[in-house]
């Protein structure tokens, strides 16, 4: 009877320290799941280390892991909401006027850098103008919240940037060579621990690369966010570079219209100044014929002469003189009206002479017709000049004198006929005065 009594005494204690045990379980969980009712996802089981409970099936192991859970939750809730409201922020932006491009870019650049809690940021873009030269173009650089202006040009084949415009897959470098970048701050100078390359890419076209550098560690879903936020502003830099192009073409287009309403304003001046030029020289024209003609009504010979002696241009009255047409003297040279004797003559020659050295000329002439005819003309030869003075062309003004030289040699030939004949009578009047007083003296 004792140890039977015994035993239930022992069983009994078992039973209320169990009891007890579990009074101080549920009391601890319950401190545990009020604290993280508080938020705090942190808070320990008390008197169990967190790897230490690997009973999940018990009370502090379920709590445990649903903590754990929740704390996964808490910070996958957290990096949606960076994400999130990362990718309304730069939407903001990139909705901006984005007519500049450089302007937005750099706006893209500073505000990454600073979302990302990083170190530096680079922005390049592919710069296609000329497709014999395809490169990346940096278009901003930031660094501890200032811009960096640095002229750069990357070839698509050069360095970890070519290689990712290539491959259009991000590159991510945890153990960065010394010498690929230096961070540089009061602290000093430091090799990040991260550099990130990540392309902007719309259906496999990379329109630019981001590089991002950092002393620390840049978790995985922020490239990840990266990532998709270069997708929206590889569309913007294609809007901006397809708006900037529209805007160039406009430019010149508008500068082309300018322009050709400016050389219509110019060719419609000339036109009038043709016109202008035209109807004075018809006048001008006008003018010479009418010359021409006066010239020949006075039956005055005109004929024009190159330098060298050769005829461009005669009138009717020179033509009818010698016997020719125009079209026969065209082109002939002034010796066609001269004898040979006289054209191999020293006076010929001084005669040219004379003429090329600008003197006037003027005299009667002897001239050969086309039948061989001598003809006689009163002449004067003189130069025309151009504005510049210079001397250009050789006219001849002349008169035909032929009848008046012929009368005039058969005058001085019938003159010198008489004056022959009285010598002779006086002769004959002396002889015989002579003979008379000889006759005289005789008778």
């Amino acid at each position: 009877m004792f140890s039977i009594l015994t035993i239930k005494k022992e069983e009994y204690q078992k039973l209320i320290s169990s009891l007890e045990q579990y009074k101080s379980d549920v009391k601890q969980a319950t401190e545990f799941i009020k604290e993280i009712e508080k938020g705090n996802l942190n808070v320990s089981y008390h008197g169990i280390l967190d790897e230490a409970s690997e009973d999940k099936e018990s009370l502090a192991g379920s709590l445990l892991s649903m903590r754990d859970q929740m704390k996964s939750y808490e910070n996958q809730e957290r990096e949606r909401k960076w994400v999130n409201e990362g990718l309304a922020k730069f939407i903001e932006i990139l909705r901006a006027d984005n007519s500049d491009l450089k302007t937005l870019c750099e706006k893209i650049t500073s505000n990454l850098v600073q979302y990302l809690n990083a170190n530096q940021g680079y922005l390049f873009i592919v710069n296609d103008n000329d497709l014999q030269d395809v490169h990346l173009e940096l278009m901003a650089c930031y660094a501890y919240d200032r811009k960096k202006h640095i002229d750069k040009r990357v070839d698509i084949r050069e360095g970890l940037l070519g290689q990712t415009f290539l491959e259009k897959e991000t590159v991510i470098l945890t153990n960065v060579p010394r010498n690929y970048v230096h961070i540089t701050s009061g602290l000093g100078e430091a090799t990040p621990g991260f550099v990130g390359i990540i392309p902007l890419k719309i259906n496999d076209v990379v329109y630019g690369i981001f590089e991002i550098a950092s002393l620390e560690k840049v978790e995985q879903y922020q490239i990840e966010f990266v990532e998709k936020l270069g997708e929206s502003v590889a569309s913007t830099i294609s809007s901006a570079k397809i708006n900037q192009k529209t805007q160039q073409l406009l430019a010149e287009s508008r500068e082309m219209t300018e322009t050709m309403r400016s050389q219509e304003e110019e060719m419609r001046q000339n036109m009038e100044e043709l016109q202008a030029t035209q109807e004075e020289m018809e006048k001008k024209s006008n003018e010479i014929e009418n010359k021409f003609n006066t010239l020949n009504d006075c039956n005055i010979a005109y004929i024009e002469f190159d330098l060298d002696g050769y005829i461009s241009n005669a009138n009717d009255a020179i033509c009818q003189t010698f016997g020719y047409k125009l079209e026969e003297i065209i082109g002939k040279h002034h010796s066609t009206f001269v004898t040979t004797q006289y054209k191999n003559s020293l006076e010929y020659q001084q005669f040219w002479t004379d003429l090329r050295a600008g003197n006037l000329v003027k005299g009667d002439f002897e001239r050969i017709t086309k039948s061989g005819e001598k003809v006689y003309l009163r002449a004067a030869y003189s130069y025309l000049r151009d504005g510049a003075g210079v001397p250009f062309k050789i006219i001849k003004l002349a008169t035909n004198v032929t009848e008046s030289v012929n009368i005039l040699q058969e005058y001085n030939s019938k003159k010198a006929l008489y004056e022959s004949q009285a010598a002779e009578l006086l002769e004959l009047k002396r002889l015989v005065a002579d003979l008379e007083g000889k006759l005289a003296k005789n008778n």
